[in-house]
Parts: structure tokens; C-alpha cells; sequence
């Protein structure tokens, strides 16, 4: 990702580009749309708390993007690869720093929208700096990643509504299932095709939430269409003919 990255923000003043590239700011509207996503799912009303939350879930976002690098730091190293603190444009102790202030700040947002919704937001960051610590030593690490889409959905209920109902809980256990599945299928490194595309499986749970209750032509519909996408991204992703990996996890993503 690294030498990609560095190509996107090549033009930027060296500062700016650093940052740029340690905060993955591509990944910001995926949390955005989890967060309206959930709103609308809780019938959020309160919209100054809809802007913090969206600002706190941003900010825990950018800290856990930091902290990636920083941890990654040594294998980044070894593997050579094109990231800021490899090539010493920033040092791994300042990233660090960044990005725990960046967290620290995201749950001090969340501080007055209760102990619930900042008791969330505090197991999502943690989650998030697991994952970090993880996810190039532990092979069920996709699971973690998952759980921190999930939490966002929790968090962003607690703080809508102050308690999580069963349609949303359901939703972000959907959620879950859909971002394991898709982490294990474009970012586990093992050879066996086989094994990377039966957690793929899991992507298709989101379909049973869209499709239930069955009378709704609209859930069919809506059913359809991420279905196809899904299926689209899976082949773009596996297919020899295809063979584009790249454009394959931009579907899924």
C-alpha cells in the first residue's frame, strides 16, 4: 500500500504528505457512512450529538490509522516498504503521540454523551489499538476488525438513544460478519485460494437483514443489488481472467 499511497500524495508539501499517508484518509467516508448508517437505524434526532459522534468515531479512526504505523514500523522496516517512519520523514515516537491524541481526544468528545456511549467508544479505540498490536501475528485478527465496525454501530446507539434495540444489534452483528469475512478474504496472506475464499461466506449475512420481512419487494431489491456487488467483487478479486486483486477489495471495501 505504501508506494501507492506515497504516488496519490506525491504532490503535496513533505508535512502535509507525511500526514496524509499515516492517516489512510480514505477510510474517513467508511466511517462516516457507518455512523449515518446507524443514525438512521436508531432514528437518531439530536443532530449536534450526531456531529460529535461523527467527529469522535473520525478522530479514533485517525489515532488507530497512526498507531497501525507505528506498530507496523519494524516489519515495514524489514520489507523495506515506501511508509514515512521507514523512511524516516517522521519519527515512530511522534506517531505515536499523534496518534494517541488523536484517540484521546475522540473519547473526550464522548465524555458527556454518557458512560454508555464513552464506555463504547473506549472499547472501540481499544479493539482498534488490539487489532494494531495483532493483526500481523494472529491470523483470527479479521475478527477484531470486524468487531470495531460492529462498535461503531453500538457506540452511535447508546448515543442516539441511550440502549441498543435487537434491529440495530442485528445489523451490526451483520455488519461484523461482513467486514471478517471481507478482511480475511483481501488481507490474509495464505496461498490456499480455497482458504481465503471460505470466510467469503460470511460477507453474504448482511443479505438475510436486507431480506427479512420477505413481503418487502424493496428488501428484495435491495437484496439483489448487494448480492451482485458483492459476487462482482469476489470474482473481480479470485478470477485468473480477471485477476485484478486491487480493483476486487476496492468493491468490497
Amino acid at each position: 500500500m505504501g508506494h501507492k499511497t506515497r504516488h496519490a500524495f506525491g504532490k503535496l508539501p513533505r508535512p502535509l504528505r507525511v500526514h496524509m499517508e499515516l492517516a489512510r484518509p480514505a477510510g474517513v467516508p467508511i466511517v462516516w457512512s457507518h455512523v449515518l448508517a446507524a443514525w438512521g437505524l436508531c432514528n437518531g434526532v439530536v443532530v449536534p450529538t450526531l456531529l460529535i459522534v461523527l467527529a469522535a468515531m473520525t478522530l479514533i479512526w485517525l489515532g488507530g490509522a497512526y498507531l497501525n504505523d507505528a506498530m507496523d514500523a519494524p516489519i515495514d522496516g524489514k520489507r523495506l516498504r515506501a511508509r514515512p517512519i521507514v523512511h524516516e520523514e517522521i519519527s515512530v515516537f511522534s506517531v505515536y503521540v499523534l496518534g494517541s491524541a488523536f484517540i484521546g481526544v475522540g473519547l473526550f468528545l464522548m465524555w458527556p454523551e454518557g458512560w454508555g456511549a464513552f464506555g463504547m467508544s473506549a472499547l472501540l479505540a481499544a479493539l482498534a489499538v488490539g487489532y494494531n498490536v495483532s493483526h500481523l501475528r494472529f491470523k483470527w485478527s479479521p475478527l477484531i476488525l470486524g468487531g470495531c465496525r460492529a462498535m461503531i454501530y453500538l457506540t452511535v446507539a447508546i448515543a442516539a438513544t441511550r440502549r441498543v434495540d435487537t434491529h440495530l444489534l442485528a445489523w451490526a452483528m451483520a455488519l461484523l460478519a461482513f467486514e471478517t469475512g471481507r478482511a480475511f478474504v483481501c488481507n490474509t496472506a495464505d496461498r490456499n485460494w480455497l482458504r481465503r475464499a471460505l470466510p467469503a461466506v460470511l460477507m453474504f449475512i448482511p443479505a438475510l437483514a436486507f431480506i427479512f420481512p420477505l413481503q418487502n419487494p424493496t428488501r428484495w431489491l435491495l437484496t439483489g443489488v448487494f448480492g451482485i456487488w458483492t459476487l462482482a467483487g469476489l470474482i473481480t478479486f479470485f478470477t485468473p481472467r480477471f485477476n485484478n486483486p486491487r480493483a476486487g477489495r476496492t468493491i468490497l471495501t
